[in-house]
């Protein structure tokens, strides 16, 4: 700390090396970065978990505006207001905030139209236009939120890189793109299009059934296969992509069973998956991702690198682990670029997922309040929230 009101990161290496990248300083307004008491936290650690993380995890120790009131694990927690807290000037906002968790849209849809709820990021398009014709007030932040299928690469048929060009190209990608969604585009990378390491590595797939035919006769599939696709089921944009794939795919032959999960027992699947449990989402997937930084780092570390705590597909690939962990802090930033570049053209010929649509970022809110902003992630900041009037 410089003075009490000044603050400076220095940033090194594991050899030393002192560096500085771009996304560094963006990086740390997120919520997952807020600062917490270390007194209190450092009161709880212990040898086994010297940063406190266990209690952290049910006794937030934060410094915004608000305080859990209570919680109730998927289902419900409420924050009130810090008095006298620093964000506070002629404060006239809200001193309850109540999150709930919903599986259901049209739940979500209902109560809000009965007055019961305020404001949503969790409906679909065609929930959306009808609180829109209610009088609700629709919010867009224009963050790159993209939609894409996942293959599970360890698992047969999935294993066979000609059965995932073949899909590639039986995607019906207008039909998705123009009908399941208002205001969307194809997607063309998993990596924020603003990015400098941003390529289009995806363009090469299109609509092709006869090509995609062929692959999968040449993967010793001439008459298809049968295969699941899991996928969120609180989002109609997922019920309506899997409905035009599965139609799609049943062009070359192969059949799908869809299993669509409620959002937590996704969330639980999904993670199960990535742990390597055996029998969890053993099919397809669809997943989607706001992109908050433009850079390529986060997203490749995530989810293509091996190991990746994101990682549902269980991709693995040396040179793309080692483009990223060599590169991932170069100071040269054109060659570093340059290097997520390369990765994006190496999972797109490996076809390790599909991006499909882009989108923002939108909601539903009640006439009543206002006071909505977005920063680079999609997070909603409670203490700026209003009363209309």
């Amino acid at each position: 700390m410089i003075d009490p009101q000044t603050v400076r990161f220095d940033y090194e290496l594991a050899d030393g090396t002192p560096f500085l990248l771009t996304a560094s300083i963006p990086s740390m307004r997120f919520p997952i970065f807020g600062i917490v008491d270390s007194v209190e936290v450092q009161a709880r650690a212990t040898e086994e978990d010297p940063w406190g993380h266990e209690w952290l995890k049910v006794n937030p120790e934060g410094s915004g505006p608000y305080v859990i009131e209570s919680a109730t694990a998927g289902t419900e927690v409420i924050l009130k207001r810090v008095e006298n807290h620093w964000t506070e000037s002629g404060y006239e906002g809200f001193d309850r905030v109540i999150y709930r968790v919903f599986n259901s849209a049209a739940d979500i849809t209902a109560l809000m139209q009965g007055g019961e709820v305020d404001l949503t990021f969790a409906l679909g398009t065609r929930e959306l236009e009808a609180l829109s014709e209610s009088g609700f007030t629709i919010v867009n932040a224009d963050l790159p939120d993209i939609w894409r299928l996942d293959f599970p690469v360890d698992i047969p048929p999935f294993d066979n890189l000609l059965v995932r060009r073949a899909i590639a190209y039986a995607v019906p990608y207008d039909n998705i793109v123009e009908n399941a969604f208002s205001r969307a585009s194809r997607a063309y990378s998993f990596v924020n299009p603003k990015s400098p390491s941003f390529v289009p590595a995806w363009d090469v797939y299109n609509t092709d059934l006869v090509k995609a035919q062929g692959l999968l006769t040449a993967a010793g599939y001439p008459d298809g296969f049968e295969a699941e696709l899991f996928y969120d089921s609180s989002r109609q944009e997922w019920e309506d992509m899997a409905l035009y794939l599965k139609a799609g795919l049943s062009e070359i032959g192969v059949e799908l069973t869809l299993n669509p999960l409620p959002a937590t027992e996704f969330g639980t699947q999904r993670t199960a998956r990535i742990r390597g449990e055996a029998g969890a989402m053993e099919g397809l997937m669809f997943i989607s991702g706001t992109i908050w930084l433009d850079d390529a780092d986060p997203n490749v570390g995530l989810w293509v690198v091996g190991g990746g705590w994101a990682n549902v597909t269980h991709y693995a690939n040396p040179v793309v682990d080692a483009l990223h962990f060599d590169n991932r802090f170069n100071p040269d930033l054109e060659a570093r670029a340059a290097a997520y570049r390369e990765v994006q053209e190496i999972t797109s010929a490996d076809v390790v997922l599909l991006p499909l649509v882009i989108r923002g970022y939108p909601g539903a809110v009640h006439p009543d309040v206002t006071g909505v902003s977005f920063t680079s992630d999609p997070h909603l900041r409670a203490y700026l929230l209003r009363l209309a009037g």
